[in-house]
């Protein structure tokens, strides 16, 4: 009987053991996933923030693009005025 239960006692250590073991693991890969779901929320909002910035740096694109055409506009309606002002001169 004291053999079955040295045995039995080796056995119950051997599994509280390796619950316990089970249980280290279970922990260490909770926080792994809590750290990769902070990664992935960062990496979305930078991806977001981003997103926002090339948003804003194509409206500033086009309203330089615009300045550019009306600049443009407004050269060629002056050359038109010069060139009606020189053909109308004597």
């Amino acid at each position: 009987i004291n053999s079955e239960t040295a045995q039995l006692t080796t056995t119950l250590a051997s599994l509280t053991s390796q619950a316990t073991a089970g249980r280290e693991e279970q922990a260490a890969a909770a926080k792994r996933v809590a750290e990769l779901e902070i990664a992935l929320t960062q990496a979305t909002e930078m991806a977001s923030t981003k997103q926002a910035e090339a948003a804003e740096a194509a409206k500033a694109e086009e309203a330089i693009a615009a300045r550019i055409k009306a600049s443009e506009d407004a050269y060629h309606a002056l050359l038109a005025e010069v060139a009606a002002a020189l053909g109308a001169a004597p």
